[in-house]
């Protein structure tokens, strides 16, 4: 079965649970808690999801949930050369929790003087 949408608009769990013969409920269980559905449900799922190019919308999540897997580090402007290496192994842990990692450089502002 071919999906009718195309490029421009992407799949939907709609799409998905057609292609699948599942209600859209059983779609969220078995992408996001697959634990929760057979095996065989699991399965068909995912390949329908496959067949038809659906990819789950991650930004919108925070949206629905009130949560995010989303870290800011602040990230000082101080040349340090190592600086580097401690921000990819921060991104890489992040990244295998299931966490994104947004940097954000800034700049000290200068001490005020006492007065």
């Amino acid at each position: 079965m071919e999906s009718k949408r195309s490029r421009a608009c992407p799949a939907t769990m709609r799409d998905v649970a057609q292609q699948a013969g599942v209600s859209t409920a059983t779609v969220s269980r078995a992408l996001m808690r697959p634990e929760k559905v057979s095996p065989a449900t699991l399965q068909r799922v995912r390949r329908a999801a496959c067949n038809i190019g659906y990819a789950p919308l991650y930004p919108g999540r925070p949206m629905k949930s009130h949560e995010s897997a989303t870290l800011l580090a602040l990230v000082p402007d101080s040349g340090d050369p190592h600086l580097g290496e401690v921000l990819r192994g921060i991104q890489e842990t992040a990244a295998a929790q299931g966490y994104w990692l947004l940097l954000l450089p800034y700049r000290p502002a200068p001490a005020q003087k006492k007065i």
